[in-house]
């Protein structure tokens, strides 16, 4: 089943692009259930009392229809006609959502309180989710569609319900802070909704691959579209985005529609990831100002445990263990706009060496030499210890399999030697060696 992808950030997060997607020809921040009418299609044998009967709060409700849609006679209602229900008047079903994953400080706020996320925690209408520095969340709902936030981003759950009436299901999101990303299941009939709002815009989502931004202070914001379509609204008007384009939007409406940058290709993607930081190194791309990379442990980008930017085509990540990770690069644009993105999958396994020589205190013969080395990585450890006159002759000596972590040699004759090391480790039934560079050796010659 396919996923549609849509990101929105309400502050100038270099790692998005700045968007307005909004269906409305005057964005705003979210429904008023006091005010708004949901749009019902009447029945064969309808009346204000049975309607009510399936689908109102409370007997009040016949009576507000009625009036708001002036029909005199509440028996005697048109089949195929369209009656505007008040939104406060209908009866309701909470719609399920909850915490899939998570890392670092991530806050649940409801009715005042505030609660540590869990995985698994329920999310309800009304509660807010608050991200700290370095922390991601993913929100999971009950159609499959995901809901993610990174670092230092704050979201308000304003509508996660069902109308009982019209079986539509609403669920409608207010980006407070920072950035947001989600994958959303075809939303189906039209009655539905997935909407997201910030101050200044509404976006409504069906069947569209795309990213968002949005900076309060300079009051500009765009859209890319990956895939799909997305109309972008605004007081000056509307465009149409077709997938691999965007448009930048301000308070005058959306400007000119603009090609987005290709995805960044690695300029070494088969590099072995065992250093104790990872490095992507990317091809640079005409027209880029920043470069991102967002790394994940699973395929979809739901378990998100890193996002990095930078000016260069290169980006880092500290901290990582082993195991197999996901990691998306993309080039942004001068305006903010975030380009297309490109997926690779690596496997990481840390293996670092590093070893020293120079006399041991006590020496059984004649100009003992002590070699030592310190490994860094997990699994089991075998090594190899060689040393050569030059790194293109022939080892003079040659010791593999070993276990321990120095050798002592003696009676070695005066001149220059090269020596290096290989560290083999073994984790979850896989090995990987890796030797160090080769390390410069002088001995002084025998004293006659």
């Amino acid at each position: 089943m396919k996923y549609s992808t849509f990101v929105w950030a309400a502050t100038a997060f270099a790692a998005g692009p700045p968007a307005i997607a909004a269906v409305p020809a005057k964005p705003q921040a979210e429904v008023n259930p006091t005010t708004a009418s949901v749009p019902y299609t009447v029945q064969r044998g309808d009346s204000f009392y049975s309607i009510g009967v399936r689908g109102f709060r409370d007997a009040r409700g016949a009576v507000m229809a009625q009036r708001l849609n002036r029909i005199a006679d509440p028996r005697r209602l048109r089949p195929g006609s369209t009656l505007m229900l008040p939104y406060a008047i209908l009866r309701i079903e909470p719609d399920k959502a909850s915490v899939l994953t998570f890392r670092g400080n991530v806050t649940l706020m409801s009715g005042g309180g505030s609660r540590t996320a869990t995985a698994g925690a329920l999310i309800a209408e009304g509660d807010t989710i608050a991200t700290g520095a370095d922390a991601f969340v993913t929100i999971g709902l009950a159609d499959g569609s995901r809901v993610s936030l990174p670092s230092q981003s704050r979201l308000r759950v304003a509508a996660l319900h069902r109308v009982v009436l019209t079986d539509a299901v609403i669920r409608r999101f207010t980006l407070v802070e920072g950035q947001l990303e989600t994958s959303v299941q075809p939303v189906g009939p039209a009655r539905n909704r997935f909407e997201v709002s910030t101050p200044v815009s509404v976006a409504a989502v069906r069947g569209t691959v795309f990213r968002a931004t949005f900076d309060p202070v300079a009051m500009r914001s765009g859209t890319g579209v990956v895939g799909g379509i997305v109309d972008v609204s605004g007081s000056g008007g509307r465009v149409e985005v077709t997938a691999g384009r965007g448009v930048l939007a301000d308070p005058a409406g959306p400007g000119t529609v603009m090609p987005l940058l290709a995805a960044p290709n690695l300029a070494d993607p088969d590099r072995r990831q065992d250093e104790r930081t990872l490095v992507f190194n990317l091809l640079p791309v005409d027209g880029a100002t920043r470069y991102r990379a967002k790394l994940a442990t699973d395929a979809g980008f739901v378990d998100v445990i890193g996002d990095a930017a930078a000016q260069t085509p290169q980006l880092g990540f500290s901290d990582v263990g082993n195991g197999s990770y996901f990691v998306r690069i993309t080039a942004i644009s001068p305006a903010g706009l975030e380009g297309l993105p490109r997926d690779y999958a690596f496997d990481r396994q840390v293996n670092v060496i590093s070893g020293s020589a120079q006399p041991p205190e006590q020496c059984p013969a004649r100009r003992c030499m002590r070699f030592r080395w310190i490994a860094e990585g997990e699994g089991e450890r075998r090594y190899r210890f060689q040393l050569r006159q030059t790194p293109d002759t022939p080892p003079l000596v040659d010791l593999a399999g070993l276990a321990v972590t120095e050798v002592v040699l003696t009676d070695l004759p005066g001149g220059t030697y090269v020596w290096r090391l290989e560290s083999t480790a073994t984790s979850a039934g896989r090995s990987a060696g890796k030797w160090s560079e080769y390390r410069e050796l002088r001995i002084a010659a025998a004293r006659r």
